[in-house]
């Protein structure tokens, strides 16, 4: 569409090269950043093709957050992957792109492990967000993957699954090693609590990542090297995590997307964060046929509820 851009940069943050996807139909429009799940889960590689609709209202900003996709070296430092250096990483990009767009603030999105950074970032710097809209909250992960668990074991067994409850008995309550992780995760995705309700979706990234123009065949490479080391690094320290203790308030108006089926991050806990979290304003949304991933599962209704919230700001669009 005429006037319409699509910039693929990096940017020097927190003393390394991290990268950029901004797209929009106008460079005036305000900025909604993006900030992935994981640790690892880089979506500059196929996150566009869910952002058509947002493109129109928003310079949309995808960031391969430190080690992960095209953000991914062997030399970046492993004491720096922590939770408080990527919190000064995402502050230092949103006053990176407030500066370039000229924007006095700008909107944020946190998907799972971003809901983590993305909350203490608000609690940090509440002067630079309009906004908060949060898919899938994490709120607390050792709590999360007991009641993941619990669920799934329960599923197994009701539908007479044996394999599902033999594995899943064999590898027990959480904590877990990566590769009980992995075991769990299988039957969290069979029974339609993982990443998606439907269980499809990571050949639909594959496909978008082989055939999309934002990672050479060898940034394939970085994006999954980048999970593993972004796992690995940040594994102990995600095991600390309680925002219900950590972040009681937000100075920021927040709205919560939380897939109806969603036992990744579990529901329940989302919605018990959301009863006790103090904001200037809250608003929850249900998405009836999602599980993880309602940005992706029902891209046009996340759009619309986005883009709906985003006008009570007429602000943004005067910067």
């Amino acid at each position: 569409m005429e006037g319409s851009f699509s910039l693929l940069e990096h940017v020097q943050v927190g003393g390394i090269k991290q990268w950029l996807l901004m797209r929009g139909l106008r460079k005036d429009l305000p900025v909604l950043l993006f900030v992935h799940g994981g640790p690892g889960g880089a979506q500059i590689g196929f996150a566009r093709h869910f952002q058509g609709i947002l493109e129109q209202h928003f310079i949309v900003v995808n960031w391969d957050q430190r080690g992960a996709g095209l953000s991914y070296s062997k030399d970046i430092p492993s004491g720096s992957m922590r939770i408080n250096q990527f919190v000064s990483d995402l502050l230092e990009v949103t006053n990176y792109l407030r500066q370039r767009f000229l924007q006095k603030k700008i909107y944020l999105i946190g998907h799972s492990f971003g809901t983590v950074l993305s909350v203490l970032a608000l609690q940090q710097r509440p002067d630079l967000f309009y906004a908060y809209y949060s898919v899938s909250q994490v709120v607390n992960i050792q709590q999360g993957e007991q009641i993941s668990y619990d669920f799934i074991l329960a599923e197994a067994g009701q539908t007479r699954n044996q394999k599902a409850v033999h594995q899943l008995k064999e590898i027990g309550s959480p904590p877990w090693s990566m590769s009980d992780s992995r075991v769990h995760q299988k039957w969290l995705d069979q029974f339609g609590g993982g990443l998606t309700h439907t269980g499809n979706f990571i050949l639909s990234i594959f496909r978008h990542i082989l055939f999309g123009s934002e990672y050479k065949f060898t940034d394939i490479y970085r994006f999954i090297k980048g999970q593993y080391f972004s796992i690995k690094m940040m594994e102990q320290e995600m095991k600390d995590i309680d925002l219900m203790k950590q972040v009681p308030r937000l100075e920021v108006p927040v709205t919560f997307c939380t897939g109806r089926f969603d036992q990744t991050t579990p529901f329940k806990l989302s919605q018990a964060y959301f009863s006790k979290l103090e904001a200037p304003q809250k608003h929850w949304y249900w998405f009836e046929h999602s599980a993880h991933s309602p940005l992706f599962e029902e891209t046009e209704i996340f759009s619309r509820v986005v883009i709906s919230s985003a006008v009570q700001h007429p602000e943004a669009s005067n910067k």
